[in-house]
């Protein structure tokens, strides 16, 4: 991201009223457990390391989807 990093993203989502509940999943290379930790205590809803091949991308967001499609997210 140019401007922002996914944590300063994601603070910046959960700071806001509206958007606050809004499910997050990053998608990152880095898998750095305190940069995870930070996540999941900002809120995150999910931490998945960018897979190296494309057709893993497409399976696991189509995990992502059919799991959320199925759960709630708790506030």
């Amino acid at each position: 991201m140019p401007k922002l990093n996914g944590i300063e993203f994601l603070k910046k989502i959960k700071m806001d009223e509206y958007r606050k509940n809004i499910p997050i999943i990053i998608f990152t290379t880095s898998s750095h457990y305190v940069e995870i930790n930070e996540c999941y205590r900002i809120g995150v809803a999910g931490y998945v390391l960018k897979p190296l091949k494309h057709i893993d991308y497409i399976s696991n967001t189509q995990s992502m989807i059919e799991y959320w499609s199925c759960n709630e997210f708790v506030n």
